[in-house]
């Protein structure tokens, strides 16, 4: 029997200071299960006309506030979706795996940036600064450089 599932996963759009407004995309992902062809889910076979004629409004809730969009429709192009999706189209059931009892290691972004931020302070002081010696050729034919430009490189190896 075939079974449908929608899942609507909520993502930032862009940065911006002191918003007026938050902009977000909307990632739609259908879980279609029980059958083998896109026709067995008459829902999705013209999916982007239905939401074209009928509209979708969601529903955005953080704490106690909750927001009710409706759907920009302009945007939709049910030719595209009926090009791209044929009765015929092959559908796989999809199981994903099961990762729970792995360690998941996550760090704060501020820390990241806070570092990137250090290693661009410290190479635009190390490379400001009038060079000491001009770069010259060594034994081996390789240019060897300043010692600004080697502080640069040894300190954006830490970053690998």
């Amino acid at each position: 029997m075939a079974n449908q599932t929608v899942l609507f996963t909520v993502l930032p759009r862009g940065l911006s200071v002191n918003p007026t407004r938050f902009s977000v995309s909307v990632y739609v992902s259908p879980r279609l299960q029980g059958a083998s062809k896109l026709e067995q889910f008459p829902d999705w076979l013209d999916w982007t006309q239905q939401l074209t004629e009928r509209g979708m409004k969601l529903a955005f809730r953080c704490g106690a506030q909750t927001q009710s969009l409706e759907i920009d429709r302009m945007v939709l192009r049910p030719d595209l979706w009926r090009a791209m999706f044929k009765r015929d189209t092959f559908v796989r059931s999809h199981a994903f795996n099961d990762y729970s009892d792995r360690a998941i290691f996550s760090y704060p972004v501020r820390l990241a940036l806070s570092t990137i931020k250090a290693a661009y302070q410290e190479a635009s002081v190390a490379l400001g600064l009038p060079q000491r010696e001009s770069p010259q050729t060594g034994e081996d034919g390789k240019q060897r450089y300043s010692p600004n430009r080697e502080f640069v490189k040894r300190l954006l190896a830490g970053l690998r």
